[in-house]
Order: C-alpha cells, then structure tokens, then sequence
C-alpha cells in the first residue's frame, strides 16, 4: 500500500514510547507518541495535502471501493476531542491538533544537531513535554467490519528543545538534600 512521507514543523511530544514499545490491549506491541501543534502549523496542511494526494491513487480508490465517506482522519481536534488524557489536561490540547503515530520498528531518535541519540539515553532526551520535528508517513487502511481511513506511521524523531514534562513527576539532582544527614561525616565512607 502506497504511503506519504511528511516532516513535521516543531510538534509537541506526548505519551512517549520511543525506547520500547508500549502494549496495547489488544496485546500489539508498537513504538508511538502522541504530535500536538498549532492548528495553523504547517503540519496540518501537510498532513492533508498527503491524504488528498493518497485519494487519487489506485490502490487507495480500490481499498475503499470509491467511497471516501465515513473514514477515520489522524487529525484529531483538542478542543473538540472528549479523550480523557484531553480533558486532563486541557491547557496542552487546547488551540491544538494532534495525531497518534506508531510503528512496530524502533523509530530512529537524533538530537538538535542531527546525531543520533543512543539507545539508552532516548527516554530521557524525548519525553513527553518537549518539542521535536517528527518524520511520519501517512497511509490509508480497510480493516473490515472494523475500521477504515487514515493513519500515521511513526518514522523518526529529532529532538529540538526542551519543554516543561508533561504527566509524571520530574526529579533531579536538587531534589537531594545533603543537610538531611546532619553532621555525620562519615555517611558518605
């Protein structure tokens, strides 16, 4: 099936799974995130400029049998959007799309300057709260009597600047206190 190759413009980072997979509860094993940006962010019109592009194909026109009525669309609205992880946090979604892309392949993760971040440094570098460009493909699929329209493949992930953690809490190392041993000099031996 054919796909569409799009890079993001600078996207929020959301529900991140980019070290290991996350598990569905139908038991899929996949690599994904949530993208959250501007409504008038040019990753909006690229993302539909790449489904109106797939609707002229054959293959897509064959896999929906002509009929381009009732498809599911990966742009999802955060103000219109009733999910709970919205409506948690409103100040995220709110004046926003976003899309859930995903992938049974690791993603390849690099940093600001294009290198590649290593393996066991990704889920500190990309985590939920900071902003990134994302390389995704948009593909369109029939699982009958059950679904059909368009999703987003997860591809790659460039880190570009932090942002405040979204969900969980964030630690570090002000967060110890040295004075809480006292004068016991010899706690640290």
């Amino acid at each position: 099936m054919k796909s569409i190759k799009i890079s993001t413009g600078l996207v929020r980072l959301s529900y991140a799974h980019l070290a290991e997979p996350n598990e569905d509860p139908n038991g899929n094993r996949t690599y994904n995130c949530q993208l959250i940006f501007d409504k008038n962010d040019k990753t909006t019109a690229r993302i539909q400029d790449a489904i109106k592009r797939l609707k002229t194909e054959d293959d897509v026109i064959s896999l929906f049998n002509k009929k381009f009525k009732d498809l599911k669309e990966p742009l999802r609205d955060g103000d219109e959007d009733e999910a709970d992880f919205v409506t948690a946090q409103p100040e995220v979604y709110n004046g926003k799309y976003f899309i859930s892309a995903k992938s049974d392949r690791k993603p390849k993760c690099y940093d600001k300057d294009k290198s590649p971040i290593d393996d066991f440094e990704i889920e500190e570098e990309l985590y939920s709260g900071c902003y990134v460009q994302a390389v995704v493909n948009i593909y369109a699929y029939n699982f009958k009597n059950q679904s059909k329209g368009f999703g987003v493949g997860l591809l790659a992930v460039r880190k570009i600047k932090d942002g405040q953690q979204l969900g969980g809490a964030t630690v570090s190392e002000a967060d110890f206190d040295d004075d809480d041993f006292g004068d016991d000099e010899n706690v640290f031996d």
